[in-house]
């Protein structure tokens, strides 16, 4: 039996909404941040700064398309997408349950990621990244990609959604068993 607490909605519930709204400001707060910081002081003297020789570089750049560049020009699109996807974080949060913590922080992490690419379309008209992970086994570069914190709250959110997700049992719709078989066949064949 589930008890009343449990079924509660996550909207209902000031801790729940409270893990949400935070969790999608701090990650958003960190995002614009770090690419204001990052832009500001490295721009134009620098396009780059070395901070782990060997592993760890702020590299700008503006990237015109989505993850790793891909659908350069396609702007209207990534920010259509966008408001989708939060109107779907939004649903998934309205139809959870009060007691999925874990599952709330996920979807704000989302959001947060979501909404500093947004503003970063919206404003500059392109996302702003700059971590760069420089490590090379020979000349292969083992993450040729450039990113921003926006991307990283997004990976982590979406991998605690899934992983409350696998978590959670779902509701299972029983097996009919041999007579009930026997008799939806009978009732088929009159």
């Amino acid at each position: 039996m589930i008890s009343p607490q449990a079924a509660t909605s996550a909207t209902r519930s000031t801790t729940s909404l409270a893990v949400l709204i935070i969790s999608t400001v701090v990650a958003l707060v960190i995002d614009l941040a770090s690419k204001t910081w990052v832009f500001q002081s490295l721009l134009p003297d620098k396009t780059q700064i070395t901070l782990i020789p060997g592993w760890l570089n702020f590299r700008l750049v503006h990237n015109k398309g989505a993850l790793f560049g891909m659908g350069a020009g396609m702007r209207t699109l990534f920010i259509a997408s966008s408001f989708v996807a939060a109107a779907f974080v939004i649903y998934l949060f309205a139809t959870s349950s009060s007691r999925q913590r874990w599952f709330h922080l996920g979807l704000g992490l989302i959001l947060g990621g979501a909404g500093g690419n947004l503003y970063d379309r919206l404003i500059h008209g392109e996302v702003r990244d700059f971590i760069h992970f420089a490590k090379k086994i020979g000349s292969l570069e083992l993450w040729p990609w450039i990113f921003n914190f926006a991307d990283v709250f997004l990976v982590i959110g979406v991998a605690v959604v899934l992983l409350q997700w696998w978590q959670t049992p779902h509701p299972t719709h029983p097996k009919p068993d041999s007579a009930e078989k026997s008799s939806l066949a009978d009732r088929r064949n009159s």
